[in-house]
């Protein structure tokens, strides 16, 4: 059978179901729960693999979530059909089936779905399958690059482009050793048809001689570019949608692509905002989005920066060279005494109101600041925040912080202060959401002397998060453990 044949009988199969799933009558209240967990959910793989999905596909998965966590009457027989099924999906549609498994994980921690697993994951990847213009006669292309998300930004970026879900990205640590880097790209290649070749892209020359370890482990011809840039993969994905053969993309992808710079002096620095966390630049940008539309009244720029940079450079980082910085906001203590710092959960506190006055009077009208204020006091609530820095239920996972919190609170004998509570509740919901999207991903620090000389915390605090941990299927680390240790003792002088 053609793919042509194959995917217009998926299809009808599917429009036949999905057509009697719709005229279903459902409780709303549930349906609107579940809609709006499926479309931060549809938001990601959309702005990572190029899903482009629209209200009646919003509509089908709620519904079809809802009737299947209705039917728990899969026998074992049904089960293990559905996984013979599985697997052969994962074999010959591994780009769809991929992104069904990433939408039942995503679907399981956000609204404690567990109906089969099996069946959810069969339906989403046919059905993703039909309405992706997905292509599996194209050849593999993967960006390797340093970085906590380097290659997952420049290939979301392509796959939206084009949406197509044409590149596979790995990030990986700055100190991983090649054997680790060729050890992943096999792994990859074990589960994907290579017989049309691979085209990968690298971000260091250093990692070119990897053709020779991988060069038996593709069926097809293999091309190897390093110094990726985003230009380069939507050149390389342009190409791979024409079908041109591997050796062509690489002569033409390195011919078209060279480094040129324009440079032009700034007379004045534009005013800027700057936005940090210690739980890394992902959360930093979300917080940065949050508040350009609480100043959007204003010319200032709002920018995010990695708060270990900071902390580390503190003037002599890039941006106060870019930028006249106004002061910098901050999901923890930060130590830059040459700028004011406002900590996150004092921004819509008369401190932070008296900062910002501070920092636009004389360059706004009152009344532009006046609006910059409610702005930020209308989209900055505890329940907003969480909500738009994670992908979790926000009214779910306050209560299951503040049970945390609590018990942190019982045996360090000590009554956190309201600020403290609020940080705790942002940084802890920002913690589980980033422990769900890394399952499995060890941190790379040793905190072994943290553990040694703070056991008695980490026994305690591990067993105030056994809820959470067994609730969304994670673990805290010593990493995240210490980090809450910081927090505590920067703000309440720590355990007893």
């Amino acid at each position: 059978m053609t793919q042509e044949r194959f995917r217009s009988k998926i299809y009808r199969m599917l429009e036949k179901f999905t057509g009697s799933v719709m005229e279903l009558t459902s409780d709303e209240m549930s349906e609107a729960i579940y809609q709006g967990a499926i479309e931060k959910i549809l938001g990601y793989l959309q702005e990572n693999y190029g899903l482009q999905y629209n209200g009646t596909m919003l509509t089908v998965l709620s519904r079809i979530l809802l009737l299947f966590s209705r039917d728990d009457g899969f026998s074992e027989e049904d089960v293990e059909e559905l996984r013979k099924i599985e697997e052969l999906i994962r074999s010959q549609l591994y780009r769809c089936y991929k992104m069904s498994a990433i939408f039942y994980e995503m679907a399981r921690q956000t609204i404690d779905y567990e109906a089969c697993p099996q069946m959810i994951r069969v339906f989403t990847a046919l059905y993703f399958y039909c309405r992706m213009d997905v292509q599996n006669d194209l050849s593999n292309a993967v960006i390797v690059a340093h970085g906590h998300a380097t290659a997952s930004s420049i290939a979301s970026m392509a796959n939206r482009m084009f949406g197509q879900y044409i590149f596979e990205a790995f990030d990986m640590p700055f100190d991983i050793s090649k054997k680790e880097v060729v050890k992943k790209i096999r792994n990859y290649l074990k589960r994907v048809d290579t017989s049309r070749g691979l085209l990968l892209f690298v971000d260091t020359g250093s990692l070119l001689d990897i053709a020779e370890d991988i060069q038996n482990d593709v069926e097809g011809d293999l091309g190897i570019i390093n110094n990726i840039t985003t230009q380069m993969a939507v050149e390389a994905g342009e190409r791979i949608l024409k079908r041109e053969g591997i050796q062509f993309v690489v002569e033409q992808v390195v011919k078209h692509n060279v480094t040129n710079f324009t440079y032009i002096k700034q007379r004045r620095k534009a005013d800027a905002v700057v936005v940090c966390c210690i739980t890394g630049i992902g959360t930093a940008l979300k917080i940065r989005d949050m508040l350009r539309e609480g100043f959007r009244e204003t010319e200032v720029e709002i920018e995010a920066c990695e708060y270990q940079e900071l902390a580390s450079e503190k003037l002599q980082c890039e941006v106060f060279h870019k930028y006249n910085v106004l002061f910098i906001i901050s999901t923890i203590e930060l130590n830059l005494p040459e700028k004011p710092v406002l900590l996150l959960n004092d921004l819509v506190t008369e401190k932070g109101k008296a900062l910002i006055e501070d920092g636009l009077r004389g360059k706004y009208t009152e009344r532009v600041i006046r609006q910059v204020m409610t702005n930020i006091i209308k989209g900055f609530s505890m329940r907003n925040i969480i909500g738009q820095l994670t992908i979790l239920n926000p009214d779910k996972i306050i209560v299951d912080v503040e049970e945390a919190v609590e018990k942190i609170e019982d045996f360090s004998r000590s009554a956190f202060s309201v600020d403290l509570k609020k940080m705790l509740y942002i940084h802890i919901s920002i913690m589980v959401e980033r422990l769900i999207l890394e399952k499995g991903r060890l941190p790379l620090e040793d905190e072994s002397q943290f553990a040694k000389c703070h056991s008695e915390f980490i026994i305690n605090a591990k067993n105030s998060f056994s809820v959470i941990e067994s609730k969304y299927n994670v673990s805290v680390n010593q990493k995240e453990l210490k980090l809450i240790y910081e927090l505590i003792t920067g703000k309440s002088g720590g355990p007893a």
